[in-house]
């Protein structure tokens, strides 16, 4: 479970639907590895939109109903539309592929990019996360991903 906060202010997402809703942000990411693409101002001060839903902050007191808490859901290693098809597992600890990497960033370039997947990919096949063939297709879509800055 996660929440999403601009700066120190939560901020939540406004939707009457039950249960937790599940958000994934990876496949946004830029060679900055922010939030910024995933998650778009509204025009209202500290109000942005993303997944189709309003993100207010919390301290704002009106009726709507909200979720502070999302399942973040990030099946498969993805780099923009370069998707590998490889599931995006998890280590040990909780941290998946696509967490280990995006902590990395930003990334000067795509040079430096794939050279990061790339050593992680490397890294995954050695510890058995990753077959030959996953290691080389996660690797294969970095290449072809086009992640400007």
């Amino acid at each position: 479970m996660q929440s999403v906060f601009h700066g120190p202010v939560l901020l939540v997402a406004r939707s009457a639907e039950p249960g937790f809703r599940a958000f994934s942000f990876y496949k946004d990411f830029t060679l900055r590895g922010d939030l910024a693409d995933a998650i778009r101002p509204e025009g209202r001060p500290q109000h942005f939109t993303t997944h189709g839903l309003t993100l207010a902050p919390f301290h704002i007191a009106d009726d709507a109903r909200y979720h502070a808490y999302f399942r973040r859901t990030e099946p498969s290693v993805v780099f923009g539309a370069s998707d590998s098809g490889v599931p995006n597992r998890a280590r040990g600890d909780g941290l998946t592929f696509l967490d280990v990497l995006w902590a990395q960033a930003p990334f000067t370039g795509s040079g430096p990019f794939v050279t990061a997947v790339r050593t992680l990919a490397d890294a995954w096949l050695s510890e058995g996360r990753f077959t030959r063939a996953e290691r080389d297709r996660v690797v294969a879509a970095a290449v072809a991903a086009n992640l400007r800055r």
